[in-house]
């Protein structure tokens, strides 16, 4: 029989839920129930947060954060308000009830880390943040793979989501240049784009981050974000194969949310970007998905435009 490596998750499990299980009995008189409040106070803490980027956030299924959602608007705590850009959406408010019981919730949240974290000294808690983290992070493809595996694509071969690594290099570099070059006629090389040679340096520092989009060992599309400070970050690199842009595969879209999601999680506030004046298709993608058309002289001073780009966007999250 194999033997347990380390009872690590089932502590961390076991706090969880005792944590869960004095939650519903403190919020009961709130009308909060089976840990939605770790629901209310991401609503709270990102007014206008779709349902599929709070399933993101909490790593949970989309069945539950649906019925969760439903739970809370039944009795006041949110609101659901559809997307003035895109019909299809709904986009999660708190109510003014939920705001109110918001402090209530937080300040209970602050009493459970007061009471985890008795004894230890500040870099010992700081050590316990940043230990934690990186578990997370070590979690996060294995989630996001399950989730690909429960919605595949109709030949049977899912979307792969994914943090870049330095194995994708050449692949990545063959993929976005022959788009440029082939697809879009810019006379373009890597001698121009020295950020495809060290993304890990480039986007995946402070708080940004390079995604993949694979199908099977090929890939079909690429996202970049490149911290530029403020809690301001720079999208870069965002090239979808022929075929994979529309419905069935929803790749674009998907990048897209992806790096949303990553930048909510990472606490930034505002997205810019710059594209080619030729670029109608973008252009229409990026306004569909929020973003604002701004001129030259509303970009940030840490933003660093390219060449070729003359059209500017906002996005505020």
């Amino acid at each position: 029989m194999n033997q347990l490596s380390s009872s690590i998750l089932r502590d961390v499990g076991s706090i969880t839920r005792s944590i869960h299980s004095i939650s519903d009995v403190e919020f009961k008189r709130l009308s909060l129930k089976k840990g939605q409040f770790v629901y209310l106070t991401r609503v709270c803490e990102n007014p206008g947060i779709s349902q599929t980027e709070l399933t993101s956030i909490l790593k949970v299924d989309k069945t539950s954060t649906a019925k969760a959602v439903q739970k809370l608007e039944n009795v006041g705590f949110i609101e659901r308000i559809r997307d003035e850009k895109d019909q299809r959406i709904m986009k999660l408010y708190p109510t003014q009830k939920g705001l109110e019981a918001y402090p209530l919730v937080i300040g209970m949240e602050n009493r459970f880390i007061s009471r985890c974290l008795a004894g230890f000294t500040e870099e010992e808690r700081n050590i316990v943040h940043l230990l934690i983290e990186r578990m997370s992070q070590n979690l996060e493809q294995e989630w996001i793979s399950a989730k690909n595996r429960r919605t595949e694509s109709p030949s049977g071969h899912p979307l792969v989501i994914e943090p870049y690594r330095a194995e994708y290099q050449e692949s990545v570099i063959s993929h976005i240049l022959g788009i440029q070059r082939d697809e879009f006629l810019i006379p373009v090389t890597i001698d121009d784009q020295p950020d495809l040679l060290s993304i890990e340096g480039v986007y995946q520092a402070g708080r940004g981050n390079f995604f993949v989009a694979r199908r099977r060992d090929e890939v079909i599309g690429t996202i970049g974000l490149i911290d530029i400070g403020n809690r301001r970050g720079a999208l870069r690199k965002m090239f979808v194969k022929p075929g994979y842009r529309g419905k069935p595969f929803n790749a674009g879209q998907l990048l897209w949310q992806r790096l949303l999601e990553w930048s909510r999680s990472q606490g930034l506030a505002e997205i810019y970007l710059g594209t080619h004046p030729f670029f109608h298709a973008a252009h229409r993608f990026y306004e569909k998905n929020g973003f604002q058309e701004i001129g030259r002289d509303k970009l940030p001073a840490g933003f660093q435009a390219m060449k070729v780009d003359t059209r500017f966007y906002r996005y505020i999250i």
